[in-house]
């Protein structure tokens, strides 16, 4: 449901936690389900999913900026670069000079890195309830998306009569005009109406109605 509507805002652009949860309630198998729930308790439910989320993305970027910085090689026992220096009848190994030799805080550093990619490499999913409900990344990656663009839309561009989107219509409809000939709409297609339409049906019915307008395009082509 969140990945489809996130949370509706009411007419004074306050989260309307009533309407999501009569949504939840009306998608629901058993309507009972929901009769001990208080929108409090909503509120904070998808507060903590949004936090999980902001983490898990948090973290994975973290994790693809230590892997490009690790150190080529790292000696977990002794905390000392290695070198290999070829000669003409062998491959010595030699330990890096005393002036070379790491810190204990370096030490410290590559041990914690070594247990965050452990952790990176292993946290597939978010489920600490084992309830069967999990966030990846991909999952948490959406839903940060959608909820921001849902919130833009309903909060920014279509108050006071879609006020920020037509002081903005000049500027779209020359990115239009520039870019009609690849772009898959109508002939007919006219940004100030259609592009405006286009938001408010997204405000109104979520992400999955998304799929019903692109069939009418489809169609009216």
């Amino acid at each position: 449901m969140l990945l489809d509507i996130g949370v509706p805002l009411s007419k004074d652009s306050k989260y309307d936690w009533t309407y999501l949860k009569d949504k939840i309630t009306e998608k629901l198998e058993s309507k009972d389900s929901m009769k001990d729930k208080n929108v409090q308790q909503l509120e904070r439910f998808v507060q903590r999913v949004r936090m999980i989320c902001q983490q898990i993305i948090q973290q994975d970027k973290q994790g693809i900026s230590m892997y490009k910085e690790a150190p080529a090689t790292i000696d977990e026992d002794a905390g000392h670069k290695h070198k290999r220096q070829k000669t003409g009848e062998e491959d010595k190994q030699e330990i890096a000079a005393p002036s070379e030799a790491k810190s204990k805080n370096e030490e410290d550093d590559d041990q914690q890195n070594l247990q965050q990619f452990s952790y990176f490499e292993d946290c597939g999913d978010f489920n600490p309830d084992n309830d069967g409900f999990s966030i990846d990344f991909d999952l948490a990656n959406k839903l940060h998306k959608r909820l921001n663009i849902l919130y833009f839309i309903r909060k920014e561009l279509l108050p006071n009569k879609a006020k920020v989107f037509m002081s903005k219509l000049d500027d779209l409809k020359k990115d239009y005009m520039s870019k009609k000939a690849s772009l898959s709409l109508p002939a007919n297609w006219d940004p100030e109406r259609h592009d405006k339409a286009f938001l408010y049906a997204l405000s109104d019915n979520g992400f999955n109605y998304l799929a019903k307008i692109a069939d009418n395009l489809d169609n009216s082509k």
